[in-house]
């Protein structure tokens, strides 16, 4: 019988992590990220804007969300957290390189077809 956490599933906290990863990303290499409050009231409005239906997310929540799972990574004894969360980033990130810097957060990170199920509708 296998000891230990049961192996790390996507979760709500893990992807809204990583897209804040993401909105803190600048187009412009010289210029500084951007801050975590900036990017979680950033990632708010623009899924406010793109979907209708379900729950709203405050910046507030989705800077919790992205505080408390980098915290959990911090604290793993096993990595498979932070190694999941730096897999995901890395893989939405050259979504992007390859779709471009116009194409939604949540679509680098999140698959169309599933929120469908989950009954979520796509405005933009």
């Amino acid at each position: 019988m296998p000891r230990g956490r049961p192996a790390v599933k996507p979760s709500i906290p893990l992807v809204l992590w990583v897209m804040v990863e993401l909105m803190r990303d600048r187009k412009e290499r010289g210029r500084p990220r951007a801050s975590v409050r900036d990017a979680s009231g950033r990632l708010a409005k623009h899924l406010a804007e793109c979907f209708q239906g379900g729950r709203v997310l405050e910046w507030e929540t989705v800077r919790d969300h992205h505080k408390r799972f980098g915290r959990t990574m911090r604290q793993s004894n096993t990595g498979a957290e932070s190694e999941l969360a730096k897999g995901l980033l890395d893989l939405a990130r050259k979504r992007r390189d390859l779709l471009g810097w116009d194409t939604s957060t949540w679509a680098l990170v999140i698959d169309p077809t599933t929120l469908a199920a989950l009954g979520y509708r796509q405005v933009n």
